[in-house]
């Protein structure tokens, strides 16, 4: 990761990845709800993956999802009574 964050150079594994995963990136900023920042800096950043890293052929987003939190947390505390009952 410090080749990230810090610029300290190149991953090792970066030559043969074949992947690029992005995370939904959303702006908290009421002006600009409805701006669809992440898709335009996905978009450049995809290009300039392409241009750095050829090999890489596969993108792919993980958007959140939708209540995710809410039906996790409600399987956990159905998983905690299960075991403790147990």
């Amino acid at each position: 990761m410090d080749c990230i964050t810090k610029g300290t150079g190149t991953n090792s594994n970066e030559v043969e990845a074949k992947w690029a995963m992005f995370y939904s990136i959303t702006s908290p900023q009421l002006g600009l709800k409805g701006v669809n920042l992440g898709n335009l800096l996905i978009k450049k950043v995809v290009k300039k993956l392409q241009q750095d890293l050829p090999n890489i052929s596969q993108f792919s987003t993980l958007s959140p999802i939708p209540k995710f939190m809410e039906w996790f947390e409600t399987k956990s505390h159905q998983l905690s009574k299960k075991n403790e009952r147990e």
